[in-house]
């Protein structure tokens, strides 16, 4: 279910292992330049790291009213305060992300083809 009042901005902006600093330090230059929705995304942070990283940036963007969504992970999303979760085709269901997300959490989805987004289409996400 789509969070009430929430309005998608045309630009998701994700952070990267890729650029010799911290996701916590690329959210805040993010908010910065005044990005109203941001994907946090590691694929190479231990699960500590990544929970450090996503709190601090879950914080920082709250202090912003931004909207910041946790890449592939429900648990890190709940447990670090983020808005939500982004999941992969190989990643959890919406419906078990749902169940572990607070209230009113959001879920996105990412597809490659059509055959895929036929696959999520029933699914409880909301992007």
């Amino acid at each position: 279910m789509k969070p009430q009042g929430f309005h998608f901005p045309a630009l998701l902006a994700l952070t990267s292992d890729n650029y010799g600093v911290s996701h916590s330090r690329q959210t805040e230059i993010l908010l910065g330049a005044g990005v109203k929705f941001i994907q946090l995304r590691s694929k190479s942070l231990s699960t500590e790291n990544f929970l450090m990283e996503a709190r601090l940036a879950a914080k920082s963007a709250k202090q912003k009213g931004v909207n910041l969504v946790i890449n592939d992970d429900p648990w890190i999303a709940t447990e670090s305060g983020a808005d939500g979760v982004h999941l992969g085709m190989t990643d959890t269901s919406a419906g078990q992300a749902r169940r572990l997300l607070a209230e009113g959490a959001m879920i996105g989805r990412t597809v490659h083809s059509l055959a895929e987004g036929h696959l999520v289409a029933n699914e409880d996400c909301d992007y």
